[in-house]
């Protein structure tokens, strides 16, 4: 179990993902396997069904055919209540849901780029659920601290990791070090904050623990500590931290190590150059991501509400200007 544990929050494993989501090595992790591309063909197949024509449908074949996202789409399409389901989820992106339900449809269609039927695909209805639990997305508190302190036995960091010349998976995150130099280790302590994408299962943020992880001191200066993993692992990647509390700079840094690189039948590339990953102040990673979390909400909206606010703030911007 805890090995199972470690390979998921294993910086290669984490790598793995990243390269196959870039494309890089296609058949990652199953990425290309014959049952996601199955579930691929079912998403396409029953994308323009009804929520009746799901209802009859047999058992059988629904339970074993059906994509999920849609029969949950399709529970809440029909019955009794649903059009007032339906009808706070379209007020919720500011059409009028509850005031003209089959207008507000076919607006919400055409704003999906697709034909005005006035009657909701489960397609349209679950992305009309994804967007309205955006809505609910926003900042909320989240460790930003940035701190670091050294004394003759102790040292302490804390902040946001983040990737030079990359994008991390994960930017809105926190790490804590700790280190002793009389047991000669540093312990590394790192939640991070999963921000659901537009095609997630559910719109809620979930907060991710890594394992700790234990380095080994291998140099302890005035100013500066030098540590490596005291697992290294299978060699493929070498790893090693290096702290400077007078430059404040403290990087991670990810080297090839030679070793093998195969992991589950994928051989992971070498690397270009080394991964350096430095402990920041985060607090403006943190504004910008959550900014781009509310503006990808706002774009959910209706384009009608979004027209005639953007026409509001405009004429406020140039009266400001001819005063």
């Amino acid at each position: 179990m805890m090995t199972t544990i470690r390979l998921f929050a294993s910086p290669i494993f984490l790598e793995l993902v990243s390269l196959a989501k870039a494309s890089i090595i296609p058949i990652a992790l199953g990425l290309l396997s014959p049952i996601v591309k199955a579930q691929e063909d079912a998403l396409s197949k029953y994308r323009n069904y009804t929520p009746q024509q799901i209802a009859a449908m047999p058992r059988e074949e629904r339970s074993s055919s059906v994509p999920i996202i849609y029969t949950w789409a399709a529970r809440n399409g029909f019955g009794e209540g649903h059009e007032l389901l339906i009808g706070q989820q379209l007020n919720s992106l500011m059409y009028s849901g509850l005031h003209d339900y089959t207008e507000a449809i076919k607006a919400f269609q055409l704003d999906l780029g697709e034909k005005p039927t006035g009657t909701l695909t489960v397609w349209q209805l679950y992305r009309l659920q994804q967007y309205s639990e955006m809505q609910k997305l926003d900042s909320i508190t989240f460790p930003q601290t940035f701190l670091s302190w050294k004394s003759d036995n102790f040292a302490t960091i804390s902040g946001t990791l983040t990737i030079l010349d990359e994008r991390i998976s994960r930017p809105i995150n926190h790490i804590e070090i700790s280190c002793y130099r009389r047991d000669e280790s540093c312990s590394a302590k790192q939640i991070d904050l999963i921000v659901p994408s537009e095609d997630s299962f559910s719109q809620n943020y979930l907060v991710y623990r890594h394992p700790g992880e234990t380095y080994k001191i291998t140099n302890w200066a005035e100013d500066e500590i030098q540590a490596s993993p005291a697992s290294p692992g299978n060699g493929c990647r070498v790893t090693s931290y290096t702290f400077n509390f007078t430059t404040k700079e403290f990087y991670h840094i990810t080297r090839n190590g030679g070793g093998d690189c195969n992991f589950g039948g994928v051989d992971l590339p070498p690397l270009a150059k080394p991964r350096i990953s430095q402990i920041v102040d985060g607090s403006d990673i943190m504004h910008e991501e959550f900014t781009t979390i509310r503006m990808d909400a706002y774009n959910k909206f209706s384009s009608a509400y979004r027209q005639q606010l953007e026409k509001i703030v405009e004429k406020s911007k140039q009266e400001n200007i001819s005063k």
